[in-house]
């Protein structure tokens, strides 16, 4: 199993080389990884529940999944790649690791590190940092929010990549 680099992944699918007990175990695997980033602290939420900036997560969030989920599967092949479930999944694996281990560790390292600076920000009288206050939003939120966003559009920009790098490799492309 592969939680970390994609390129045997990419042969093994496009071989058709991934057993179905390997599949399934890819797809537990996923629930597993995003359990213990939720659960373990390293995700958190940023915002108040039904806040605005809440519900501007919550939407952007849902858009970027049904935008990513289309352009994850045209670049499989559509409706021509019986597969794209399957080579969804198993590479979703290694992909969400890696970048929620890099924005989510990028968060950490921020908010640790510029804990102070962030706090004197969001506590000044800085236009920006009036109005994010307005809309009930802080410095940490904002960063919060930011890894939220930020590692799910990348998450899904590089499995669009690495589906049509499978496509082309079973000589579909």
């Amino acid at each position: 199993m592969h939680l970390i680099r994609t390129r045997p992944l990419i042969q093994a699918l496009a071989s058709g080389n991934v057993s179905a007990e390997k599949r399934a175990q890819y797809l537990l695997a996923s629930f597993v990884i995003f359990n213990v980033a939720y659960y373990s602290g390293l995700v958190v939420a940023g915002t108040a529940p039904w806040t605005p900036p809440y519900i501007a997560e919550a939407l952007a969030v849902i858009i970027i999944n049904v935008v990513g989920v289309v352009t994850t599967f045209d670049a499989s092949g559509g409706k021509s790649n019986k597969q794209y479930i399957i080579d969804f999944t198993c590479l979703y694996v290694p992909v969400s690791v890696t970048t929620l281990l890099g924005f989510w560790g990028c968060y950490w390292i921020l908010r640790i590190g510029f804990h102070e600076a962030i706090m004197a920000m969001s506590q000044s009288n800085l236009q920006f940092a009036i109005n994010m206050s307005q809309l009930g939003f802080d410095g940490f939120a904002l960063l919060a929010f930011v890894a939220t966003i930020g590692s799910l559009a990348v998450t899904y920009v590089r499995l669009a990549k690495l589906l049509a790098a499978v496509r082309a490799a079973r000589g579909e492309a």
